[in-house]
């Protein structure tokens, strides 16, 4: 059933009832069939059921006559003219059973001899004789009872409409017409003896007619009424009349022999009963004809009308199953080639299905058609988020470039400030060392004053010499301390990248949860798209990790270059003390001469100095070791950040990358 195609799967279904149509219409054509071929059976063992009547009327006709010409009151030609239509009869009757529909016989063999038996009787009689007489009457009777049978096998042969009732009454009448044949033979042939009536005589007419009335009054006898009215009309006939007057006559005289009635009226009048009953019997068979032939009738027109509404029918099925098919499939096929359009085609988002009516068909083109809108909808916004990402993505690059060239040159000058402290640190020492000798020099002076006339010029040359270095020292200062307030100016604008970054990753992140959202919205279509937001976001999660580290670095060097600052203008402030001690000194030495009795005062102040510019010395030389230290420290941080960017580089060039594959997926619809 899976394998059928929609249109297969449609004719099937209509085929189902459709057959199941046509085999109920079959059932009630065959039933129809049946019936007629029930009725023409019927119809045929009528036939026979007449033919048979006929052949027992001219039995009894002949049985009459040839009594009647034993008894000398009838010829032997008028016998013979009745023998001729006997058989007729009897040739008339094997005929219509041939073409019967009784089955199986069981009289079949006593039928069979009826010929043989007939010829025998016929023989026998051939000649006038009163004392055969009963005999004869006899043996026509047994041979007429032998016919009764067959005429009950074609009453319970298979009937319907009420025909075997008829049939029954027709058999009853059969009986009262064989009683009243017998008795018009025997009353005829005694009539013609005109003798006295044996007891047994008596008893066998009155017999015939007690049969005839018990016949005719059976509960089993069902005539219409018009039948029962003719039947009651005939029974006060004037020959019925007489026929009961001679059977009375002959009752009351049967002892003297003087019935008062000739043997020729009597029989007139006993024929005319006898042929009112086969009357009745053949008006019966006419009715019962005439009534098969209005059921053949209806029952032909009937399989007409059923034959006709069958084949209409069929055209109707035929004819609505082949447009509603028609319909469906020209509405699947339009659903199907979009469908194929856009998966394998062009991707054509634009086109939109028509709508032909209010029915299913209707409503899968409109669910069609707002399914492709809302497909477009979001191909359209992601397309517009392609654009803003892969846009994103360039600035992203752009900045990591700038944080990666921005790395390389605090770098450089980390390097540069590194060299400077270096060099800070060893000059720093070299006051120091200075400064101790310039110390032992004033321990000097201080004991032997009396050589400072010798040696002043020594220390106006080493005075001259320390305040060279001091001044030198101080711009050397200076020059540090600008170049960490640089670094700590190139640390902010770092700051400003990592916080530009920390946007950039949070808005990256906010479109890949977008592109999420979408992506589930679209299901089945949107996994590629939901394959790429996750790479986004993942992304924008590496990013937002780097940037925090480098933000967390960019603040530790941003403090440590507070305090770096703060250190060496300290040490700005120290050496431009000891430059102006120097100063002061070199202008003491040369007014020495002028002021020699000053000399012990200012040599011990200038001990006091000393001794403090020393200590200032070498808190200057920690300061400036610390200062390199940090610079280090800068310069390793600096380096990570260099990294960093790198990675933000390269992950910003990814991002791009996977900007222009969302991109071309998304030109892969036409919107």
């Amino acid at each position: 059933m899976t394998k059928l195609s929609i249109r297969n799967r449609i004719y099937l279904i209509c085929a189902v009832p459709l057959m199941a149509f046509i085999v109920m219409a079959a059932i009630n054509v065959y039933q129809k069939y049946e019936l007629r071929r029930e009725i023409l059976d019927m119809e045929k063992n009528l036939q026979l059921f007449s033919s048979v009547s006929r052949l027992i009327g001219d039995l009894q006709y002949e049985r009459g006559k040839t009594a009647m010409f034993a008894t000398g009151n009838m010829e032997l030609g008028v016998v013979q003219e009745q023998r001729k239509k006997t058989d007729e009869a009897l040739h008339a009757m094997f005929e219509a059973l041939r073409d019967a529909r009784l089955g199986k016989i069981g009289s079949r063999n006593i039928i069979d001899s009826i010929p043989g038996v007939l010829a025998k009787i016929r023989k026998e009689s051939n000649r006038p004789n009163l004392k055969e007489r009963d005999q004869v009457i006899r043996a026509y009777s047994d041979l007429i009872k032998t016919l009764f049978p067959l005429l009950s096998d074609i009453v319970k042969s298979k009937t319907r409409h009420g025909f075997s009732r008829e049939l029954t009454s027709m058999l009853l009448l059969e009986a009262a017409q064989e009683s009243a044949g017998q008795l018009r033979a025997n009353v005829s042939s005694l009539l013609g003896r005109g003798t006295a009536l044996s007891r047994h005589e008596l008893a066998f007419i009155i017999n015939l007619k007690s049969g005839i009335e018990t016949s005719l009054s059976s509960p089993a006898l069902i005539l219409s009424k018009t039948m029962r009215e003719r039947l009651d009309r005939l029974r006060k006939s004037p020959d019925w009349l007489a026929v009961n007057q001679t059977f009375q006559l002959m009752v009351i005289h049967a002892e003297t022999g003087n019935f008062q009635t000739s043997a020729d009226d009597f029989w007139k009048h006993a024929c005319r009963q006898v042929d009112d009953l086969g009357g009745l019997i053949g008006d019966e068979l006419t009715s019962i004809g005439s009534k098969q032939r209005k059921i053949v009738e209806e029952v032909n027109k009937s399989l007409s009308r059923v034959v006709l509404i069958l084949l209409a029918a069929i055209a109707c099925t035929l004819f609505l199953t082949l447009k509603t098919s028609l319909h469906i499939i020209r509405g699947l096929r339009g659903v199907v080639e979009s469908m194929h359009d856009i998966a394998e085609g062009e991707g054509d988002l634009t086109q939109r299905l028509a709508i032909g009516g209010d029915d299913e068909i209707g409503e899968i083109s409109r669910s069609f058609n707002r399914f492709v809108e809302k497909i477009q909808a979001v191909v359209i916004k992601i397309s517009g988020n392609a654009v803003q990402l892969r846009s994103s993505s360039e600035g992203l690059l752009t900045i990591s470039n700038q944080l990666a060239s921005g790395g390389r040159e605090i770098f450089e000058k980390a390097s540069t400030v590194a060299d400077a402290a270096g060099q800070t640190s060893s000059n720093t020492g070299s006051v120091a060392e200075s400064m101790e000798q310039m110390s032992v020099n004033i321990s000097s002076v201080a004991s032997a004053t009396e050589e400072m006339s010798a040696t002043i010029g020594e220390i106006a040359a080493n005075s001259e010499r320390a305040r060279a270095n001091s001044a030198e020292v101080a711009q050397q200062a200076e020059r540090v301390s600008e170049m960490v307030k640089e670094l700590g100016q190139a640390a902010r604008e770092i700051g400003y990248v990592t916080e530009a970054i920390t946007n950039i990753s949070a808005q990256t992140n906010l479109l890949a949860l977008n592109a999420t959202i979408e992506a589930a919205r679209a299901g089945a279509a949107g996994k590629g798209f939901a394959v790429v937001a996750n790479e986004i976001k993942e992304l924008s999660r590496q990013t937002a990790t780097a940037t925090e580290d480098i933000k967390g670095k960019i603040t530790s060097v941003q403090a440590s270059t507070d305090v770096a600052i703060t250190e060496i203008t300290k040490i700005s402030e120290v050496i431009i003390q000891v430059r102006d001690i120097v100063s002061n000194t070199a202008a003491a030495i040369e007014e020495q001469s002028v002021v020699t009795r000053d000399v012990a005062s200012n040599i011990a102040q200038a001990s006091m100095r000393v001794r403090s510019a020393t200590e200032q010395v070498g808190q200057m030389a920690i300061g400036v070791q610390t200062i390199a230290g940090d610079i280090s420290q800068v310069s390793r941080a600096t380096g990570d950040i260099r990294q960093n960017g790198a990675q933000v580089q390269s992950s910003a060039g990814e991002l791009s990358g996977l900007a222009g594959q969302l991109k071309d997926l998304v030109a892969a619809f036409r919107i």
